[in-house]
């Protein structure tokens, strides 16, 4: 007797259509056979995502500033880059879910606030925005519990969309001692975006049409959608970063040399200098561990001057004096030389010393004489000359 038992069809939730056929078979000693199919539609309703994510902004936000009261862990710098990556979704909808997230190829130093170094004293930090600066921060891996942006998408019908994310760039200060400023020229490690269609419930074992992987919907197994590597500064931008610098105190930003006055006939000729003078100091405070700074002076009167004397910028004033100018002078023998304040020469820049957490304050000590300026007579009168300085680091 043989009996044949038709396929039969059952629904069963989210959609999930399933086929399942029995065939019996029985033979004359009573042996029964079972042949058993099931057949399983995909159900992986994110069909697609680009295969690279959009890198659209960049705001560059500057950190704490550099003083002597800056310490290991303080930010100098942070960058917030908007990354958005585009995916496709098709009917029928069954609860997919679309995330970003981000993570080193290495993992980051703990001991060092949680950074990979590029400079001696700085370090470079991720974290997650999530609406400020005190996000997660972003480790490596892909199935860290930091990993994953918070802020799913849920797709509620067929169509295009667009995931966009917001991951903080830091650069951290690990060590106040060490910092000197420099420019970074390539990441220490690797440091990627990834892009998940993943699902819940029913479809979370389906494979997903965003993922690298052909394992089953694996969170582990994302597709590399952004990369920084090496060189790859949002397109070539290096980081602003700051350097080891000082402020110029309040009473050095403007401040005038009261000159006496002195008899021509003690300046017999040309570039004869006065053995008068007037000390006074320019003073540079609260200045970083490691600051440089140099000065150099330029001629407001006349920009152009590179000579070691400053000219009367008062010349063509009824009743001022001719034939005399003013030389700046350190350590009591060193005439100092006047320039543009862009001048690239370093023969025109005074070197202060560098600063360390004893010495916040550098101060330049100066002392100001007359010199005369011609072989001809000269004129007596009221004499006025007005010099510029400009700081600078290496």
């Amino acid at each position: 007797m043989k009996r044949e038992v038709k396929p039969i069809e059952a629904g069963l939730s989210g959609g999930r259509q399933v086929q399942r056929g029995l065939k019996r078979v029985v033979g004359q000693g009573g042996l029964l056979l079972a042949l058993l199919w099931i057949s399983l539609p995909a159900q992986a309703k994110i069909s697609r995502c680009d295969d690279r994510a959009i890198l659209s902004n960049v705001t560059e936000v500057p950190g704490v500033p550099l003083s002597s009261a800056s310490k290991a862990g303080d930010v100098l710098h942070r960058r917030i880059y908007a990354i958005s990556v585009g995916y496709t979704v098709i009917n029928p909808v069954n609860n997919d879910r679309m995330r970003m997230g981000a993570g080193w190829t290495g993992p980051p130093d703990s001991s060092r606030f949680d950074t990979h170094p590029v400079l001696p004293g700085l370090g470079i930090r991720w974290r997650h925005f999530e609406g400020g600066f005190g996000g997660r921060i972003i480790y490596s891996g892909n199935d860290h519990a930091n990993t994953w942006a918070r802020g799913d998408d849920f797709p509620q019908a067929a169509g295009s969309y667009s995931k966009q994310e917001y991951f903080v760039q830091e650069f951290v200060l690990t060590d106040p001692k060490l910092y000197q400023g420099g420019t970074v020229l390539i990441m220490p490690a690797g440091f990627y975006i990834i892009a998940h269609g993943t699902g819940s419930g029913a479809s979370q074992d389906v494979s997903k049409g965003c993922n690298d992987s052909s394992l089953l919907g694996s969170v582990k197994n994302p597709k590399l959608v952004y990369a920084f590597i090496l060189d790859n500064w949002s397109g070539g931008t290096l980081p602003p970063l700051p350097k080891p610098s000082c402020k110029v105190s309040l009473s050095s930003q403007r401040q005038g040399v009261a000159m006496d006055s002195i008899k021509v006939s003690g300046l017999k000729r040309k570039d004869d200098v006065s053995q008068g003078r007037v000390s006074f100091s320019i003073r540079l405070e609260d200045c970083a561990i490691n600051a440089k700074p140099s000065i150099n002076f330029t001629d407001a009167g006349t920009p152009s001057n590179t000579s070691h004397t400053l000219f009367a910028n008062n010349v063509n004033v009824s009743g001022s004096a001719k034939g005399l100018g003013v030389r700046l002078r350190r350590n009591g023998q060193t005439d100092l030389y006047f320039g543009p304040p862009d001048s690239s020469d370093s023969s025109r820049r005074i070197p202060l010393g560098t600063a360390n957490s004893d010495t916040p304050v550098l101060t330049l000590d100066l002392n100001a004489h007359y010199v005369r300026t011609t072989d001809a007579a000269i004129q007596p009168g009221a004499f006025s000359a007005t010099a510029t300085f400009v700081v600078s680091y290496p």
